[in-house]
């Protein structure tokens, strides 16, 4: 076996992981209402709805449409890459969680400011999973893409530095065969223009 062959595809598949758009999504969104919430309650209020609509709800639809129905071994595989090969089912989860989640924590009085990012990361999701359905486009690098700028309005600009990752990844997902740097650009250019849109609609820029 070549080991330049095997290492450099073990180095990509680690990076695709650790920077694993779904849970980088919850992990932001989280730390983020924490400086938006008046208090420990309400912060835990809104993460238990964002966790239950963007974690737990959509693994259980995973869990009984794909592994259960199928009798695969849940726990060998990583839910959210079967969800990349599907983007029927991204568009399902989307409306069918994604919205009213966002209606629930309107109810909830979470921020516009954090409403209007979530937003931005629900639409650019749809649309991705629209586009894949005729044409392969990264969610991953899409959604990296929109958390970066989520963390550059909500701490300062200095945090687009981070923008520098996105290569890394793009390096990463062409190793591991999954897009080629056409897909990976318009990825990010359209995320791009979703996340300014999505901003300036709710007044953020």
């Amino acid at each position: 076996m070549n080991k330049n062959h095997v290492l450099p595809n073990t180095a990509a598949e680690i990076v695709a992981r650790a920077t694993n758009p779904v849970i980088l999504s919850v992990l932001v969104l989280t730390i983020i209402s924490a400086f938006w919430a008046p208090g420990l309650a309400v912060w835990m209020e809104w993460g238990a709805v964002m966790l239950s609509f963007l974690v737990i709800f959509p693994l259980v639809y995973v869990y009984l449409r794909f592994f259960k129905k199928n009798h695969l071994p849940f726990y060998k595989t990583d839910p959210t890459r079967i969800l990349k090969y599907h983007p029927g089912a991204i568009i399902f989860l989307g409306l069918v969680f994604g919205l009213p989640c966002l209606l629930l924590l309107s109810f909830l009085k979470m921020p516009a400011e954090i409403i209007g990012l979530l937003t931005a990361l629900l639409a650019t999701a749809l649309l991705m999973a629209v586009i894949n359905l005729y044409y392969r486009i990264s969610f991953h690098l899409a959604a990296v893409t929109v958390l970066i700028i989520m963390a550059a309005v909500n701490w300062g600009n200095q945090w687009l530095y981070t923008l520098a990752f996105l290569p890394l990844i793009g390096w990463a997902k062409i190793r591991l065969g999954d897009h080629n740097i056409i897909q990976l650009i318009t990825a990010v250019a359209l995320s791009t223009g979703i996340s300014i849109a999505t901003l300036l609609l709710f007044d953020i820029l």
